[in-house]
């Protein structure tokens, strides 16, 4: 039995995930306890709140938000996901192009893989 090309997709997506939640903890981490390790009275303050703060919770939400568009925008694939469904891996989406399962066509079949766009068969 061969295996579902969209495992091997999944699981390449799954470590982009697990790497940009690293990352986050490790930003977080880093100016949580690298600026915030010191006397409350020697602290830099950014609006208000102390740098530590302002830096590892406040500014890591839209850099690691707009991280995380650029990932789903670049390194994921639209793929189906209903089991009759299958992508070849090849037939990968290019940046910017919108997929259509329901209109692309099964190579082994011939047939759309939609049931209500397949021909009437008499």
């Amino acid at each position: 039995m061969q295996e579902d090309p969209r495992f091997r997709i999944a699981t390449k997506e799954a470590l982009w995930c697990v790497l940009l939640t690293l990352a986050n903890f490790i930003w977080w981490y880093a100016f949580a306890y690298g600026l915030g390790s010191g006397p409350a009275e020697s602290y830099d303050a950014i609006l208000g709140l102390p740098a530590w703060f302002f830096m590892s919770c406040v500014a890591g939400l839209p850099v690691f938000g707009v991280a995380a568009w650029v990932m789903v925008k670049f390194a994921f694939t639209d793929m189906p996901l209903d089991p009759g469904d299958l992508i070849d891996p090849i037939d990968r989406v290019d940046v910017g192009e919108s997929v259509n399962p329901v209109n692309k066509v099964n190579k082994v079949t011939n047939q759309k893989n939609h049931p209500q766009d397949r021909e009437a068969q008499p």
